[in-house]
């Protein structure tokens, strides 16, 4: 494929994704003031939570970090009662390529099962991580941004290890990170305390660790 039909191939996947307003990824109850501070809190999944993510993994031969995301997005469409979900993340690790923010935009259509979503996660994440490769997100950011007066970096997601820390997650007000310690696995939430009350964070973590449980 030449590079003019691959440049326009790739704006036009991103141009597809990013149609449209972001929604206020909000839980329920927040306040509104951003401090620019850091708090974190932290759930360890059960021995039994932890198994159950891993032969789930293995069963529909899909990665954790796909896993999780999924299960991520539905509490967030649980407690938002929106069904467009976006959650940010970063470009997986890779050796001698520097990891870049990405926007991971998922469905979660009502009375839809959780394979079902989670087939839907899947192939988007794939599509999204593919239609990046060469291209910074930036770009595609600042013709979504045009106009619009709403932002998408409201909710973020990473798995350590698989991907790699970058500055552009302090972006993120409510960033939920994954970490594996050989079979156990460790939830984490870094949020700003201004905007996110610590109990509703807690109960978010439980709800989640709960969904996996």
């Amino acid at each position: 494929m030449s590079d003019p039909l691959k440049k326009k191939l790739i704006l036009d996947y991103w141009r597809s994704r990013l149609e449209g307003e972001c929604p206020w990824l909000e839980p329920p109850v927040f306040r509104s003031n951003l401090t620019g501070e850091r708090a974190t809190l932290s759930a360890e999944l059960s021995d039994h939570g932890a198994a159950a993510l891993l032969k789930m993994s293995r069963g529909n031969d899909t990665a954790l970090f796909v896993l999780a995301l999924g299960v991520y997005s539905a509490i967030v469409s649980r407690y938002t009662g929106e069904e467009d979900v976006w959650i940010g993340s970063v470009t997986p690790r890779e050796d001698g390529v520097e990891s870049q923010v990405v926007m991971l935009r998922n469905t979660v259509e009502n009375g839809s099962t959780f394979k079902e979503l989670l087939g839907t996660v899947k192939k988007n994440v794939t599509g999204d991580f593919k239609y990046l490769s060469g291209y910074s997100f930036s770009q595609f950011y600042r013709q979504w941004k045009d106009g619009k007066t709403g932002d998408l970096f409201h909710l973020g997601f990473i798995y350590e290890g698989f991907q790699e820390w970058t500055g552009d997650l302090d972006r993120f007000p409510f960033l939920l990170i994954l970490k594996r310690n050989g079979e156990q696995f460790i939830l984490r939430a870094a949020f700003d305390p201004g905007r996110y009350k610590p109990l509703v964070v807690e109960r978010f973590l439980n709800s989640i660790a709960g969904a996996v449980n």
